[in-house]
């Protein structure tokens, strides 16, 4: 019974085939592996979100390669600076689709106007099965709301003909469209603001 007990523990079962093949049966089309896409994002930040103690510190390719390594371990195919027209931050592939998301550390407006120029003008391509795309805001500012609210602001201010989709004022998160640089189709983006600020007071007393 021990032995057997050693060969079970010692034996290695890969379950990333079962994980691609219950992704590939939820996808039909591209609107499917956005949706899929979206959906672990959102859950992968919302639990940043619950831990972002443990972010205090770390660069902005740490931050990035966890929610990569969460993409991966549910068999999607997803990587970090790929040669897309430059190093794009996120990439992720389901055979002829692709979605891609740039990521910033948010220090000023600036910084996070040339993540979008990056995002748009450099590796998108806005091409049908790649016109869905993210940009990402890591937050470690107080009020992110605020945050959000700014941007949208400057995005209206130096982006006339990009269009903003209707949001809830409460929310962190809005999307965008607008018509790409290089296609000249409609480019889809949600912007997502990642609160990760964390100094709490109680160990000050």
């Amino acid at each position: 019974m021990t032995s057997l007990n050693i060969k079970s523990a010692s034996k290695k079962i890969d379950l990333m085939p079962i994980l691609r093949s219950t992704l590939s049966d939820s996808i039909e089309c591209y609107g499917d592996f956005v949706n899929a896409v979206e959906t672990k994002l959102y859950q992968i930040t919302k639990e940043m979100i619950r831990s972002c103690n443990y972010f205090q510190g770390q660069s902005e390719d740490q931050i990035t390669f966890h929610i990569i390594s969460h993409f991966k371990g549910w068999g999607f195919g997803a990587r970090h600076d790929v040669m897309i027209g430059g190093h794009v931050d996120i990439s992720i592939e389901y055979e002829d689709y692709l979605w891609l998301a740039e990521a910033k550390i948010h220090k000023d407006y600036m910084n996070l106007q040339r993540g979008w120029e990056q995002l748009n003008s450099r590796y998108s391509t806005g091409m049908k099965d790649e016109d869905r795309g993210a940009f990402l805001i890591y937050n470690f500012n107080t009020d992110a709301l605020s945050v959000t609210n700014e941007w949208r602001l400057r995005l209206k201010e130096f982006y006339p003909d990009l269009t903003i989709a209707p949001y809830d004022e409460q929310d962190l998160d809005f999307r965008t469209v607008g018509k790409h640089v290089k296609s000249g189709r409609d480019y889809f983006v949600t912007h997502y603001n990642i609160p990760l600020h964390f100094d709490p007071k109680d160990r000050n007393m």
